[in-house]
């Protein structure tokens, strides 16, 4: 009798163990997974310079997130880079 009431308490021992090694993964895997989203703060006006293709230099800023973000002057107006001259110019929008 002695000897089946100590394989009991190994196995209890063991799924006690295990019970634990599993609330412990998941506990370490949910704060991996939040605390990924604590990382996505947004940045307003944080100085940027760019350079244009003749080696003039634009002070600029830029604000947003990683999602969407953007370029701009001082004063908030968009600035893109024109695809076909490669240059950094004023965006406008055309209705």
């Amino acid at each position: 009798m002695q000897h089946s009431s100590v394989i009991t308490l190994k196995r209890e021992n063991m799924k006690n163990i295990h019970q634990t090694t599993k609330r412990a993964m998941i506990s370490i895997l949910l704060t991996l997974l939040l605390t990924t989203f604590l990382h996505t703060a947004p940045i307003i006006n944080e100085p940027l310079v760019l350079t244009q293709p003749d080696g003039a230099v634009i002070s600029a800023f830029e604000s947003g997130d990683e999602f969407h973000n953007w370029v701009h002057d001082e004063n908030g107006y968009a600035i893109i880079r024109d695809a076909t001259t490669n240059q950094w110019c004023l965006a406008i929008m055309e209705l």
